[in-house]
Protein backbone atom coordinates (compact mmCIF):
# COMPACT_ATOMS: atom_id res chain seq x y z
CA UNK A 1 0.00 0.00 0.00
CA UNK A 2 1.27 3.39 -0.88
CA UNK A 3 0.94 4.18 3.25
CA UNK A 4 2.00 1.15 4.75
CA UNK A 5 2.24 1.09 8.36
CA UNK A 6 4.27 -1.57 10.17
CA UNK A 7 2.67 -1.57 13.39
CA UNK A 8 4.67 -5.73 13.91
CA UNK A 9 7.66 -3.23 14.48
CA UNK A 10 5.36 -1.37 16.99
CA UNK A 11 4.24 -4.59 18.60
CA UNK A 12 7.95 -5.95 18.47
CA UNK A 13 8.61 -3.30 21.36
CA UNK A 14 6.27 -4.04 24.37
CA UNK A 15 7.57 -0.82 25.94
CA UNK A 16 6.25 1.51 23.37
CA UNK A 17 3.34 -0.77 22.43
CA UNK A 18 1.91 -0.02 25.63
CA UNK A 19 2.66 3.70 25.81
CA UNK A 20 1.18 4.29 22.52
CA UNK A 21 -2.13 2.58 24.02
CA UNK A 22 -2.35 4.74 27.02
CA UNK A 23 -1.81 7.55 24.87
CA UNK A 24 -4.45 5.81 22.68
CA UNK A 25 -6.89 5.39 25.88
CA UNK A 26 -6.43 8.94 26.85
CA UNK A 27 -6.94 10.13 23.66
CA UNK A 28 -10.57 8.40 23.64
CA UNK A 29 -11.23 9.64 27.76
CA UNK A 30 -13.68 6.90 28.05
CA UNK A 31 -15.01 7.80 31.40
CA UNK A 32 -17.11 4.82 32.17
CA UNK A 33 -15.11 1.97 32.55
CA UNK A 34 -15.88 -1.00 34.31
CA UNK A 35 -15.02 -4.78 34.76
CA UNK A 36 -17.12 -5.56 32.18
CA UNK A 37 -16.01 -3.91 29.39
CA UNK A 38 -14.81 -5.38 26.19
CA UNK A 39 -12.61 -4.48 23.96
CA UNK A 40 -13.27 -6.18 20.43
CA UNK A 41 -11.71 -6.17 17.11
CA UNK A 42 -11.08 -8.08 13.96
CA UNK A 43 -8.42 -10.94 14.05
CA UNK A 44 -5.18 -10.58 13.15
CA UNK A 45 -3.83 -7.07 13.93
CA UNK A 46 -6.70 -5.54 16.63
CA UNK A 47 -6.09 -8.43 18.12
CA UNK A 48 -3.12 -7.52 20.40
CA UNK A 49 -4.29 -3.96 20.70
CA UNK A 50 -7.99 -5.39 22.21
CA UNK A 51 -5.63 -7.50 24.67
CA UNK A 52 -3.37 -4.48 25.44
CA UNK A 53 -6.39 -1.84 26.29
CA UNK A 54 -7.63 -4.64 28.56
CA UNK A 55 -4.64 -5.24 30.51
CA UNK A 56 -4.10 -1.57 30.79
CA UNK A 57 -8.26 -0.96 31.96
CA UNK A 58 -8.71 -3.91 33.96
CA UNK A 59 -11.20 -5.38 31.66
CA UNK A 60 -11.78 -8.01 28.70
CA UNK A 61 -10.83 -8.23 25.64
CA UNK A 62 -12.10 -10.37 22.49
CA UNK A 63 -12.08 -10.66 19.15
CA UNK A 64 -13.93 -11.76 15.66
CA UNK A 65 -13.23 -13.44 13.19
CA UNK A 66 -13.80 -13.23 9.35
CA UNK A 67 -16.87 -15.44 7.93
CA UNK A 68 -18.21 -15.25 4.68
CA UNK A 69 -20.61 -17.41 5.07
CA UNK A 70 -22.33 -15.55 7.73
CA UNK A 71 -24.26 -12.18 7.75
CA UNK A 72 -21.71 -8.88 7.60
CA UNK A 73 -19.24 -11.70 6.79
CA UNK A 74 -17.97 -11.78 10.45
CA UNK A 75 -18.58 -14.25 13.15
CA UNK A 76 -17.88 -13.83 16.84
CA UNK A 77 -14.53 -15.41 18.14
CA UNK A 78 -13.14 -15.56 21.59
CA UNK A 79 -15.32 -13.64 24.01
CA UNK A 80 -19.51 -13.87 24.80
CA UNK A 81 -20.47 -10.88 27.14
CA UNK A 82 -23.52 -12.40 27.92
CA UNK A 83 -25.93 -9.63 29.79
CA UNK A 84 -22.55 -7.63 30.19
CA UNK A 85 -22.37 -7.21 26.24
CA UNK A 86 -23.68 -3.52 26.97
CA UNK A 87 -20.03 -1.83 27.20
CA UNK A 88 -18.17 -2.82 23.91
CA UNK A 89 -15.66 -0.94 22.38
CA UNK A 90 -14.84 -1.76 18.65
CA UNK A 91 -11.02 -1.72 17.96
CA UNK A 92 -8.78 -1.86 14.88
CA UNK A 93 -5.00 -1.75 14.45
CA UNK A 94 -4.88 0.20 11.16
CA UNK A 95 -8.58 1.82 9.37
CA UNK A 96 -8.34 1.87 6.00
CA UNK A 97 -11.34 2.04 4.27
CA UNK A 98 -13.40 0.98 7.49
CA UNK A 99 -15.17 -1.98 5.95
CA UNK A 100 -13.93 -4.24 8.58
CA UNK A 101 -14.79 -1.61 11.27
CA UNK A 102 -18.70 -1.38 9.77
CA UNK A 103 -18.72 -5.34 9.75
CA UNK A 104 -17.74 -5.85 13.22
CA UNK A 105 -20.29 -3.38 14.08
CA UNK A 106 -23.16 -4.77 12.62
CA UNK A 107 -22.14 -8.10 13.53
CA UNK A 108 -22.08 -6.81 17.17
CA UNK A 109 -25.50 -5.37 16.65
CA UNK A 110 -27.07 -8.53 14.95
CA UNK A 111 -25.86 -10.62 17.63
CA UNK A 112 -27.59 -8.28 20.60
CA UNK A 113 -25.00 -6.09 21.70
CA UNK A 114 -24.37 -2.41 21.93
CA UNK A 115 -20.89 -1.54 21.12
CA UNK A 116 -19.88 2.46 22.24
CA UNK A 117 -20.20 4.90 20.39
CA UNK A 118 -16.63 5.34 19.28
CA UNK A 119 -13.99 3.32 17.36
CA UNK A 120 -10.52 3.11 18.75
CA UNK A 121 -7.67 2.81 16.10
CA UNK A 122 -4.05 2.82 16.81
CA UNK A 123 -3.26 4.62 12.78
CA UNK A 124 -6.62 5.57 10.30
CA UNK A 125 -5.56 6.20 6.88
CA UNK A 126 -9.08 6.39 5.55
CA UNK A 127 -9.23 10.00 5.84
CA UNK A 128 -12.46 9.85 7.66
CA UNK A 129 -13.02 11.34 10.95
CA UNK A 130 -16.51 9.47 11.88
CA UNK A 131 -18.55 6.57 10.17
CA UNK A 132 -21.87 6.42 9.65
CA UNK A 133 -23.30 3.58 11.86
CA UNK A 134 -26.37 2.10 12.99
CA UNK A 135 -27.27 2.68 16.47
CA UNK A 136 -29.84 -0.10 17.44
CA UNK A 137 -30.59 -3.89 16.66
CA UNK A 138 -33.00 -3.29 13.87
CA UNK A 139 -30.18 -1.09 11.75
CA UNK A 140 -33.02 1.42 10.77
CA UNK A 141 -31.36 4.45 13.20
CA UNK A 142 -27.61 5.53 12.22
CA UNK A 143 -25.24 8.20 13.41
CA UNK A 144 -21.84 9.08 13.03
CA UNK A 145 -19.32 7.29 15.05
CA UNK A 146 -16.12 9.29 15.65
CA UNK A 147 -13.10 7.07 14.84
CA UNK A 148 -10.43 8.12 17.66
CA UNK A 149 -6.92 7.20 16.17
CA UNK A 150 -3.39 7.34 17.65
CA UNK A 151 -1.99 8.16 13.92
CA UNK A 152 -4.19 10.03 11.62
CA UNK A 153 -3.02 10.25 7.58
CA UNK A 154 -4.48 13.54 6.08
CA UNK A 155 -2.98 12.17 2.38
CA UNK A 156 -6.15 10.78 0.44
CA UNK A 157 -5.87 7.43 -1.37
CA UNK A 158 -4.49 7.77 -4.82
CA UNK A 159 -7.04 7.38 -7.76
CA UNK A 160 -5.42 6.13 -10.86
CA UNK A 161 -8.60 6.78 -12.41
CA UNK A 162 -8.52 10.84 -12.16
CA UNK A 163 -4.76 11.20 -12.84
CA UNK A 164 -3.61 12.71 -15.54
CA UNK A 165 -0.22 10.89 -15.48
CA UNK A 166 -1.93 7.63 -15.20
CA UNK A 167 -3.66 7.87 -17.96
CA UNK A 168 -0.95 8.93 -20.20
CA UNK A 169 0.52 5.50 -19.50
CA UNK A 170 2.82 6.82 -16.44
CA UNK A 171 3.76 4.30 -14.02
CA UNK A 172 4.00 4.55 -10.22
CA UNK A 173 7.18 4.34 -8.79
CA UNK A 174 7.88 3.72 -5.02
CA UNK A 175 10.43 5.36 -2.92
Amino acid sequence: SDFYIDLWQLFSHPRLYEAACKELLAKARIEDITRNMWFIGPERGAIPLAFMLAGLTHTRAGFMRKNNAKPFGMELGSFDPGKEGKNIVVVEDVITTARTVEKVWRTLLAAGYNPKHMILALANRSGKRTLRLPISYDMHSSRDIPIVSLISLDNPGWNAVGCTLCREGSQAKRF
